[in-house]
């Protein structure tokens, strides 16, 4: 029998009693492990890159909206406060009700003044039931002139409530 090569690999030259036939084919084979192992670690690299890259435009994509997001609510608080700040103009406060109560009574005592030199002047029965019509008169006028403020300033307010 012939013995036709070395053990490693029968590729190579038989390795007729020495070793450096079978060192020659081990070291082939183990480039071309080391080739197989560094190109399937070249593709998982580019992978991850991918991966990475998709991933970054992602987060970019989601911090973009979340910044549009943030700038549109900004817009909206802006807006509601500038509301609130022009309805808190038109509230009647107490002053302003305060005012309007001096001068109705101020009106009152206009009406009690008149009312008073109108029956004095007239001594009669009929003076002082036209001066009490009068007076009449000048309190309904009064009174109504308070309800149409009132309603105006209500009114008002309706208005700049539901703008």
């Amino acid at each position: 029998m012939i013995d036709e090569g070395g053990g490693a690999s029968r590729s190579t030259d038989p390795a007729a009693g020495t070793s450096a036939a079978t060192d020659v084919s081990l070291r082939e084979f183990i480039d071309q492990r080391f080739i197989g192992l560094e190109k399937r670690l070249d593709e998982r690299r580019a992978a991850d890159q991918s991966a990475v890259l998709i991933a970054k435009q992602t987060a970019d994509a989601a911090l973009e909206a979340h910044n549009q997001l943030i700038h549109q609510m900004r817009g909206q608080a802006t807006e509601s406060q500038r509301q609130l700040d022009k309805l808190t103009d038109t509230y009647a406060t107490k002053e302003n009700l305060k005012q309007l109560e001096i001068l109705i009574d101020q009106r009152l005592e206009s009406i009690d003044t008149r009312l008073g030199s109108i029956e004095s002047a007239s001594g009669s029965y009929t003076g002082a039931r036209e001066a009490r019509r009068a007076a009449f008169a000048d309190l309904r006028a009064l009174i109504i002139f308070g309800f149409v403020v009132l309603a105006g300033v209500i009114g008002l307010i309706t208005y700049l409530a539901q703008n």
